[in-house]
């Protein structure tokens, strides 16, 4: 695996995204709505949430000094970023494979090693926030290594939500413990013996928008838009749809 050290130590841009050019494209998952952005490098920012201006606001407040749009399927430089999201609520799904594409992100040199060792913890399994701190040579930075996990930028892909308490508690996560516990659960699920990737995503989004928002499942109807970039073949577009996306 290429560390993040190797592949993200110096991003295309400065602090607070001074620099940057970064267009961003929001789908639909299992998980709620699901923003990433990138730069011509590669992604910065991956997130959930209810609510797509919440999720863009989120974005900006991350990255206050760059220059922020919707990715342009006719924008060379903006070609990849909807079909990384898509591949990434693949995933959420359980239909797929966790996406690996290029990223291009700050941080200092500790929490590029407490990622790097994020990223070594195979799906399925998780690791208390001592063992990481134990892992990188720091064991008493417990609590730096929490505060390392909570600064980053690209949920999933930087795995995250892997990291826990040594009681077993799942701990904080930036984009709720509800998430989190059914990102654990898809990933124990499909790495157990014999399974097989999880197709359905329509009953577990509804349930969590059920519990969020206190909306009967029936009434919640999920606003897919995606911005795939296809040799330029496909429009960013918005379509209602109470079932799982299918993106072909």
């Amino acid at each position: 695996m290429r560390t993040l050290n190797e592949s993200s130590r110096y991003s295309s841009y400065g602090r607070g995204g001074d620099g940057a050019q970064i267009a961003y494209a929001i789908v639909d998952s299992a998980l709620g709505r699901l923003l990433v952005a990138g730069t011509h490098r590669g992604i910065c920012f991956a997130a959930m949430g209810e609510a797509d201006a919440t999720l863009v606001a989120e974005l900006r407040s991350d990255y206050p000094r760059a220059s922020i749009r919707v990715c342009d399927p006719n924008r060379h430089e903006d070609s990849s970023i909807g079909r990384w999201a898509v591949a990434l609520a693949d995933y959420i799904a359980g239909r797929s494979k966790m996406p690996a594409p290029p990223m291009d992100i700050r941080g200092t040199s500790f929490q590029f090693a407490v990622w790097d060792q994020l990223r070594a913890i195979p799906a399925g399994e998780t690791r208390s926030y001592s063992e990481i701190a134990r892992r990188i040579g720091r064991p008493r930075a417990i609590r730096a290594v929490g505060t390392a996990n909570g600064a980053n930028p690209i949920s999933i892909i930087i795995p995250c939500h892997r990291a826990i308490r040594a009681s077993g508690h799942l701990g904080g996560y930036r984009w709720g413990l509800e998430r989190k516990r059914k990102l654990l659960e898809m990933e124990r699920g499909a790495a157990s013996p014999g399974s097989t990737l999880l197709p359905h995503c329509a009953a577990s989004r509804s349930a969590l928008a059920e519990k969020s928002t206190g909306k009967p499942k029936r009434a919640i109807a999920a606003s897919v838009a995606i911005c795939t970039g296809r040799s330029g073949s496909r429009r960013c577009s918005t379509r209602a749809s109470p079932a799982c996306p299918s993106f072909g």
